[in-house]
Protein backbone atom coordinates (compact mmCIF):
# COMPACT_ATOMS: atom_id res chain seq x y z
CA UNK A 1 0.00 0.00 0.00
CA UNK A 2 1.44 3.37 -1.00
CA UNK A 3 1.93 6.08 1.61
CA UNK A 4 -0.75 8.23 -0.07
CA UNK A 5 -3.34 5.43 0.05
CA UNK A 6 -2.41 4.67 3.66
CA UNK A 7 -2.76 8.35 4.57
CA UNK A 8 -6.26 8.57 3.04
CA UNK A 9 -7.33 5.34 4.75
CA UNK A 10 -6.19 6.70 8.12
CA UNK A 11 -7.91 10.02 7.43
CA UNK A 12 -11.18 8.26 6.63
CA UNK A 13 -10.88 6.18 9.81
CA UNK A 14 -10.45 9.25 12.02
CA UNK A 15 -13.23 11.08 10.14
CA UNK A 16 -15.59 8.26 11.08
CA UNK A 17 -14.49 8.52 14.71
CA UNK A 18 -15.19 12.28 14.68
CA UNK A 19 -18.68 11.68 13.24
CA UNK A 20 -19.40 9.06 15.90
CA UNK A 21 -18.16 11.42 18.63
CA UNK A 22 -20.44 14.18 17.30
CA UNK A 23 -23.42 11.82 17.41
CA UNK A 24 -22.59 10.72 20.95
CA UNK A 25 -22.11 14.32 22.11
CA UNK A 26 -25.47 15.43 20.73
CA UNK A 27 -27.63 12.30 21.13
CA UNK A 28 -26.77 10.95 24.55
CA UNK A 29 -29.09 8.87 26.70
CA UNK A 30 -30.36 10.90 29.66
CA UNK A 31 -32.45 9.99 32.69
CA UNK A 32 -36.12 9.49 32.00
CA UNK A 33 -38.31 11.95 33.90
CA UNK A 34 -41.15 9.99 35.49
CA UNK A 35 -44.51 11.24 34.26
CA UNK A 36 -47.85 10.97 36.05
CA UNK A 37 -50.07 12.61 33.42
CA UNK A 38 -50.16 13.39 29.73
CA UNK A 39 -52.12 15.21 27.03
CA UNK A 40 -51.91 15.66 23.28
CA UNK A 41 -49.30 18.05 21.89
CA UNK A 42 -50.33 19.26 18.43
CA UNK A 43 -47.20 20.48 16.64
CA UNK A 44 -48.77 23.26 14.61
CA UNK A 45 -49.72 26.86 15.28
CA UNK A 46 -52.87 26.14 13.25
CA UNK A 47 -55.92 25.00 15.19
CA UNK A 48 -56.50 21.24 14.99
CA UNK A 49 -59.98 20.28 13.80
CA UNK A 50 -60.95 16.61 13.47
CA UNK A 51 -63.59 16.11 10.78
CA UNK A 52 -65.62 13.00 10.03
CA UNK A 53 -67.64 13.00 6.83
CA UNK A 54 -69.81 10.57 4.92
CA UNK A 55 -68.74 12.31 1.69
CA UNK A 56 -65.46 11.59 -0.10
CA UNK A 57 -62.74 13.60 1.63
CA UNK A 58 -61.66 15.38 -1.54
CA UNK A 59 -65.23 16.61 -2.07
CA UNK A 60 -65.31 17.88 1.50
CA UNK A 61 -62.06 19.79 1.00
CA UNK A 62 -63.15 21.47 -2.21
CA UNK A 63 -66.47 22.33 -0.58
CA UNK A 64 -64.64 24.19 2.20
CA UNK A 65 -62.46 26.00 -0.36
CA UNK A 66 -65.53 26.90 -2.45
CA UNK A 67 -67.11 28.45 0.61
CA UNK A 68 -64.23 30.93 0.56
CA UNK A 69 -64.02 31.41 -3.20
CA UNK A 70 -67.68 31.45 -4.28
CA UNK A 71 -69.47 33.45 -1.56
CA UNK A 72 -68.19 36.98 -2.12
CA UNK A 73 -68.86 38.32 1.37
CA UNK A 74 -67.14 35.33 2.97
CA UNK A 75 -64.28 35.54 0.47
CA UNK A 76 -63.70 39.24 1.12
CA UNK A 77 -63.63 38.62 4.88
CA UNK A 78 -61.16 35.79 4.31
CA UNK A 79 -58.88 37.98 2.19
CA UNK A 80 -59.14 40.76 4.79
CA UNK A 81 -58.15 38.32 7.55
CA UNK A 82 -54.90 37.71 5.67
CA UNK A 83 -53.80 41.32 6.09
CA UNK A 84 -55.33 43.03 3.04
CA UNK A 85 -56.93 46.38 3.92
CA UNK A 86 -58.08 48.48 0.97
CA UNK A 87 -61.18 47.58 -1.04
CA UNK A 88 -59.13 47.57 -4.22
CA UNK A 89 -56.54 45.06 -3.03
CA UNK A 90 -59.21 42.88 -1.39
CA UNK A 91 -61.25 42.77 -4.58
CA UNK A 92 -58.22 42.11 -6.78
CA UNK A 93 -56.84 39.37 -4.54
CA UNK A 94 -60.26 37.74 -4.17
CA UNK A 95 -60.62 37.58 -7.98
CA UNK A 96 -57.21 35.90 -8.24
CA UNK A 97 -57.97 33.49 -5.41
CA UNK A 98 -61.35 32.58 -6.90
CA UNK A 99 -59.84 31.88 -10.34
CA UNK A 100 -57.08 29.70 -8.93
CA UNK A 101 -59.46 27.62 -6.76
CA UNK A 102 -61.82 27.11 -9.70
CA UNK A 103 -58.98 26.05 -11.98
CA UNK A 104 -57.51 23.79 -9.30
CA UNK A 105 -60.81 22.01 -8.77
CA UNK A 106 -61.47 21.62 -12.52
CA UNK A 107 -58.08 20.07 -13.22
CA UNK A 108 -58.32 17.83 -10.13
CA UNK A 109 -61.73 16.44 -11.07
CA UNK A 110 -60.59 15.93 -14.66
CA UNK A 111 -57.54 13.99 -13.46
CA UNK A 112 -59.70 11.76 -11.27
CA UNK A 113 -61.58 10.52 -14.36
CA UNK A 114 -58.43 9.54 -16.29
CA UNK A 115 -56.21 6.47 -16.33
CA UNK A 116 -53.06 6.95 -14.26
CA UNK A 117 -50.94 7.23 -17.42
CA UNK A 118 -52.46 10.65 -18.16
CA UNK A 119 -53.37 11.77 -14.64
CA UNK A 120 -50.05 13.48 -13.69
CA UNK A 121 -50.45 16.29 -16.24
CA UNK A 122 -53.88 17.28 -14.91
CA UNK A 123 -52.95 16.73 -11.26
CA UNK A 124 -49.90 18.94 -11.72
CA UNK A 125 -51.98 21.79 -13.12
CA UNK A 126 -54.34 21.37 -10.17
CA UNK A 127 -51.34 21.52 -7.79
CA UNK A 128 -50.05 24.58 -9.64
CA UNK A 129 -53.33 26.50 -9.33
CA UNK A 130 -53.96 25.51 -5.71
CA UNK A 131 -50.42 26.61 -4.89
CA UNK A 132 -51.06 29.93 -6.62
CA UNK A 133 -54.23 30.31 -4.53
CA UNK A 134 -52.07 29.89 -1.43
CA UNK A 135 -49.36 32.25 -2.67
CA UNK A 136 -51.74 35.02 -3.75
CA UNK A 137 -52.89 35.53 -0.16
CA UNK A 138 -49.34 35.33 1.21
CA UNK A 139 -47.28 37.25 -1.34
CA UNK A 140 -49.50 38.81 -4.04
CA UNK A 141 -46.65 40.93 -5.43
CA UNK A 142 -45.24 37.93 -7.30
CA UNK A 143 -48.28 38.02 -9.62
CA UNK A 144 -47.48 41.49 -10.95
CA UNK A 145 -45.53 39.80 -13.76
CA UNK A 146 -45.87 36.48 -15.56
CA UNK A 147 -45.16 33.69 -13.08
CA UNK A 148 -43.37 30.62 -14.40
CA UNK A 149 -43.44 27.09 -12.98
CA UNK A 150 -40.16 27.57 -11.14
CA UNK A 151 -38.89 24.19 -12.34
CA UNK A 152 -37.03 23.14 -15.51
CA UNK A 153 -37.05 19.67 -17.05
CA UNK A 154 -34.15 19.07 -19.45
CA UNK A 155 -34.95 15.53 -20.48
CA UNK A 156 -32.26 12.95 -21.16
CA UNK A 157 -32.84 9.34 -22.20
CA UNK A 158 -31.00 7.98 -19.20
CA UNK A 159 -32.12 5.47 -16.60
CA UNK A 160 -34.94 6.57 -14.31
CA UNK A 161 -32.78 6.81 -11.19
CA UNK A 162 -30.68 9.48 -12.96
CA UNK A 163 -33.64 11.68 -13.93
CA UNK A 164 -33.51 15.22 -12.49
CA UNK A 165 -35.30 18.56 -12.35
CA UNK A 166 -33.67 21.96 -11.78
CA UNK A 167 -35.17 24.84 -9.83
CA UNK A 168 -35.77 28.17 -11.54
CA UNK A 169 -37.63 31.41 -10.81
CA UNK A 170 -41.39 31.11 -10.36
CA UNK A 171 -44.03 29.26 -8.38
CA UNK A 172 -41.95 26.47 -6.86
CA UNK A 173 -39.26 28.62 -5.16
CA UNK A 174 -42.05 30.91 -3.89
CA UNK A 175 -43.81 27.91 -2.35
CA UNK A 176 -40.50 26.65 -0.97
CA UNK A 177 -39.76 29.95 0.76
CA UNK A 178 -43.26 30.16 2.24
CA UNK A 179 -42.95 26.65 3.72
CA UNK A 180 -39.37 26.82 4.97
CA UNK A 181 -38.70 30.52 5.49
CA UNK A 182 -35.59 30.17 3.31
CA UNK A 183 -34.87 30.63 -0.40
CA UNK A 184 -33.79 27.71 -2.54
CA UNK A 185 -30.90 28.40 -4.88
CA UNK A 186 -31.76 28.74 -8.57
CA UNK A 187 -30.39 25.74 -10.46
CA UNK A 188 -30.60 23.32 -7.52
CA UNK A 189 -30.74 19.80 -8.94
CA UNK A 190 -33.51 17.53 -7.62
CA UNK A 191 -33.22 13.80 -8.27
CA UNK A 192 -36.68 12.39 -8.99
CA UNK A 193 -36.16 8.86 -7.63
CA UNK A 194 -34.71 10.30 -4.40
CA UNK A 195 -37.76 12.56 -3.98
CA UNK A 196 -40.02 9.50 -3.83
CA UNK A 197 -38.34 8.85 -0.47
CA UNK A 198 -40.21 11.85 0.97
CA UNK A 199 -43.67 10.43 0.24
CA UNK A 200 -45.04 8.57 3.30
CA UNK A 201 -47.89 6.97 1.34
CA UNK A 202 -45.48 4.91 -0.79
CA UNK A 203 -42.87 4.03 1.83
CA UNK A 204 -43.34 0.28 1.33
CA UNK A 205 -43.00 0.57 -2.44
CA UNK A 206 -39.92 2.78 -2.07
CA UNK A 207 -38.19 0.19 0.08
CA UNK A 208 -38.94 -2.58 -2.42
CA UNK A 209 -37.68 -0.77 -5.53
CA UNK A 210 -34.50 0.19 -3.63
CA UNK A 211 -34.08 3.73 -4.92
CA UNK A 212 -32.26 4.67 -1.73
CA UNK A 213 -32.97 5.50 1.91
CA UNK A 214 -36.35 6.82 2.97
CA UNK A 215 -36.30 10.50 3.84
CA UNK A 216 -39.23 10.42 6.24
CA UNK A 217 -40.46 8.74 9.36
CA UNK A 218 -43.33 9.43 11.77
CA UNK A 219 -44.00 9.88 15.43
CA UNK A 220 -46.21 10.66 18.40
CA UNK A 221 -46.21 13.92 20.36
CA UNK A 222 -47.38 14.46 23.93
CA UNK A 223 -47.11 16.88 26.82
CA UNK A 224 -46.12 15.02 29.98
CA UNK A 225 -46.52 16.21 33.56
CA UNK A 226 -45.55 15.05 37.05
CA UNK A 227 -46.70 15.46 40.64
CA UNK A 228 -44.57 18.61 40.99
CA UNK A 229 -46.86 20.31 38.45
CA UNK A 230 -44.07 20.40 35.86
CA UNK A 231 -44.80 19.96 32.15
CA UNK A 232 -42.53 19.08 29.23
CA UNK A 233 -42.82 18.04 25.55
CA UNK A 234 -42.21 14.42 24.59
CA UNK A 235 -41.74 12.80 21.17
CA UNK A 236 -41.67 9.14 20.17
CA UNK A 237 -40.22 8.72 16.66
CA UNK A 238 -40.16 5.56 14.57
CA UNK A 239 -36.53 4.58 14.14
CA UNK A 240 -34.83 5.66 10.93
CA UNK A 241 -31.05 5.53 10.60
CA UNK A 242 -31.08 8.77 8.58
CA UNK A 243 -32.02 10.69 11.76
CA UNK A 244 -28.62 9.95 13.24
CA UNK A 245 -26.72 10.40 9.98
CA UNK A 246 -28.00 13.97 9.77
CA UNK A 247 -26.55 15.10 13.09
CA UNK A 248 -25.84 18.64 11.96
CA UNK A 249 -29.34 19.12 10.54
CA UNK A 250 -31.09 17.83 13.66
CA UNK A 251 -28.66 19.44 16.10
CA UNK A 252 -31.28 21.97 17.21
CA UNK A 253 -33.84 19.26 17.90
CA UNK A 254 -31.37 17.08 19.78
CA UNK A 255 -30.31 20.12 21.81
CA UNK A 256 -33.92 20.83 22.82
CA UNK A 257 -34.71 17.16 23.54
CA UNK A 258 -32.80 14.44 25.37
CA UNK A 259 -32.98 10.86 24.19
CA UNK A 260 -34.30 8.67 27.00
CA UNK A 261 -35.21 5.05 27.65
CA UNK A 262 -38.97 5.12 28.19
CA UNK A 263 -40.44 2.36 30.39
CA UNK A 264 -42.70 -0.01 28.48
CA UNK A 265 -45.57 0.62 30.90
CA UNK A 266 -45.52 4.37 30.28
CA UNK A 267 -45.24 3.82 26.52
CA UNK A 268 -48.31 1.61 26.66
CA UNK A 269 -50.36 3.98 28.80
CA UNK A 270 -49.40 7.35 27.29
CA UNK A 271 -48.53 6.42 23.69
CA UNK A 272 -50.61 3.27 23.16
CA UNK A 273 -47.49 1.32 22.18
CA UNK A 274 -47.42 -2.37 23.02
CA UNK A 275 -44.24 -4.25 23.91
CA UNK A 276 -43.69 -5.38 20.31
CA UNK A 277 -43.71 -1.82 18.95
CA UNK A 278 -41.90 -0.22 21.88
CA UNK A 279 -38.44 -1.16 20.54
CA UNK A 280 -39.10 0.40 17.13
CA UNK A 281 -39.18 3.96 18.51
CA UNK A 282 -36.67 6.43 19.87
CA UNK A 283 -37.92 8.59 22.75
CA UNK A 284 -37.10 12.28 23.07
CA UNK A 285 -37.83 14.14 26.28
CA UNK A 286 -37.81 17.94 26.48
CA UNK A 287 -34.84 18.95 28.60
CA UNK A 288 -36.74 21.94 29.99
CA UNK A 289 -39.84 21.87 32.20
CA UNK A 290 -42.63 24.44 32.29
CA UNK A 291 -44.89 25.61 35.11
CA UNK A 292 -48.51 26.71 34.59
CA UNK A 293 -49.35 30.34 35.33
CA UNK A 294 -52.08 31.53 37.71
CA UNK A 295 -54.71 30.83 35.04
CA UNK A 296 -53.45 27.30 34.43
CA UNK A 297 -51.88 28.12 31.06
CA UNK A 298 -48.57 26.48 30.19
CA UNK A 299 -47.08 29.33 28.18
CA UNK A 300 -44.01 28.65 26.11
CA UNK A 301 -44.18 24.90 25.73
CA UNK A 302 -46.02 24.85 22.38
CA UNK A 303 -44.33 27.79 20.57
CA UNK A 304 -40.85 26.79 21.74
CA UNK A 305 -41.35 23.18 20.65
CA UNK A 306 -42.78 24.21 17.28
CA UNK A 307 -39.94 26.67 16.71
CA UNK A 308 -37.51 23.79 17.27
CA UNK A 309 -39.13 21.32 14.83
CA UNK A 310 -40.98 23.55 12.35
CA UNK A 311 -38.64 22.92 9.41
CA UNK A 312 -38.74 19.13 9.65
CA UNK A 313 -42.19 18.16 10.99
CA UNK A 314 -45.65 18.27 9.38
CA UNK A 315 -48.75 17.15 11.34
CA UNK A 316 -50.86 14.25 10.09
CA UNK A 317 -53.93 15.15 8.01
CA UNK A 318 -55.59 11.74 8.42
CA UNK A 319 -56.68 10.38 11.80
CA UNK A 320 -54.01 7.97 13.01
CA UNK A 321 -52.25 6.62 16.07
CA UNK A 322 -49.34 8.78 14.85
CA UNK A 323 -49.33 12.57 15.06
CA UNK A 324 -46.71 13.83 12.61
CA UNK A 325 -44.26 13.08 9.81
CA UNK A 326 -40.63 14.09 10.18
CA UNK A 327 -38.44 14.72 7.12
CA UNK A 328 -34.69 14.56 6.50
CA UNK A 329 -32.77 17.27 4.60
CA UNK A 330 -32.61 17.03 0.83
CA UNK A 331 -28.85 16.74 0.75
CA UNK A 332 -26.95 15.85 3.88
CA UNK A 333 -23.97 18.04 3.06
CA UNK A 334 -26.07 21.04 1.97
CA UNK A 335 -28.72 20.87 4.73
CA UNK A 336 -31.61 21.79 2.41
CA UNK A 337 -35.06 21.59 4.06
CA UNK A 338 -37.54 19.42 2.17
CA UNK A 339 -40.85 17.63 2.80
CA UNK A 340 -43.62 15.65 1.14
CA UNK A 341 -45.54 18.74 -0.04
CA UNK A 342 -42.53 19.99 -2.01
CA UNK A 343 -41.56 16.52 -3.25
CA UNK A 344 -45.13 15.79 -4.44
CA UNK A 345 -45.19 19.05 -6.39
CA UNK A 346 -41.84 18.39 -8.12
CA UNK A 347 -42.54 14.74 -8.97
CA UNK A 348 -45.97 15.56 -10.38
CA UNK A 349 -44.42 18.34 -12.49
CA UNK A 350 -41.86 15.85 -13.83
CA UNK A 351 -44.43 13.15 -14.62
CA UNK A 352 -46.74 15.74 -16.19
CA UNK A 353 -43.85 16.85 -18.40
CA UNK A 354 -43.37 13.25 -19.53
CA UNK A 355 -47.08 12.93 -20.33
CA UNK A 356 -47.00 16.07 -22.44
CA UNK A 357 -43.61 16.03 -24.13
CA UNK A 358 -41.99 12.59 -23.73
CA UNK A 359 -44.77 9.95 -23.80
CA UNK A 360 -42.46 7.32 -25.32
CA UNK A 361 -40.09 7.56 -22.36
CA UNK A 362 -43.04 7.46 -19.95
CA UNK A 363 -44.33 4.30 -21.62
CA UNK A 364 -40.92 2.70 -21.27
CA UNK A 365 -41.12 3.40 -17.52
CA UNK A 366 -44.66 2.05 -17.30
CA UNK A 367 -43.49 -1.18 -18.93
CA UNK A 368 -40.80 -1.64 -16.26
CA UNK A 369 -40.53 -2.14 -12.52
CA UNK A 370 -40.93 1.63 -12.05
CA UNK A 371 -44.59 1.45 -13.11
CA UNK A 372 -45.71 0.19 -9.71
CA UNK A 373 -44.32 3.09 -7.69
CA UNK A 374 -45.37 5.68 -10.31
CA UNK A 375 -48.95 4.39 -10.31
CA UNK A 376 -49.21 4.23 -6.52
CA UNK A 377 -47.68 7.68 -6.19
CA UNK A 378 -50.12 9.19 -8.67
CA UNK A 379 -53.17 7.60 -7.06
CA UNK A 380 -52.27 8.39 -3.45
CA UNK A 381 -50.42 11.70 -3.37
CA UNK A 382 -53.16 13.74 -5.07
CA UNK A 383 -55.32 13.51 -1.96
CA UNK A 384 -52.47 14.14 0.52
CA UNK A 385 -51.29 17.23 -1.38
CA UNK A 386 -54.86 18.54 -1.48
CA UNK A 387 -55.22 18.13 2.29
CA UNK A 388 -51.94 19.88 3.01
CA UNK A 389 -52.40 22.82 0.64
CA UNK A 390 -55.98 23.32 1.83
CA UNK A 391 -54.77 23.48 5.44
CA UNK A 392 -52.13 26.03 4.46
CA UNK A 393 -54.69 28.17 2.63
CA UNK A 394 -57.22 28.08 5.47
CA UNK A 395 -54.67 28.30 8.31
CA UNK A 396 -56.27 25.35 10.03
CA UNK A 397 -55.10 21.80 10.61
CA UNK A 398 -58.01 19.65 9.48
CA UNK A 399 -57.59 15.97 10.32
CA UNK A 400 -59.93 13.76 8.30
CA UNK A 401 -61.37 10.32 8.91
Amino acid sequence: MSSAILFHAIARFFARIIVIQKIISIVTMENYRKMTGYMDLHLSLFQKMVLKSTRPINDEIFSSLHYLSEIEEVGHDFIRSNGFKTKREIKKTYSLFQAFIRQGKTFFESADSLEYRAQPLFYYYSFLNLTKAYLCIRNPSIFSNKLYHGLVHKHKNTKFTDQTIQTNNGVFPSLYEQLTGKPIRKGTTLNISALFGYIPEIGHEYNLVKYGVRKNTAGISRTFSNKSDEYWPFLAIIRNEELFKNVKYFKRMFSFFDQVDMPKGDARNALNLDAANWAHYIYLQGNKTYKPDSNGNISGILPETIETVKNCIIPMTTKSELDFHIFMPLKRNMQIDFNDILASYVIMYYLGSLVRYFPDYLESLLNSKHAWIIENFTKSVSSSFLKNISNLIQKKCFVYY
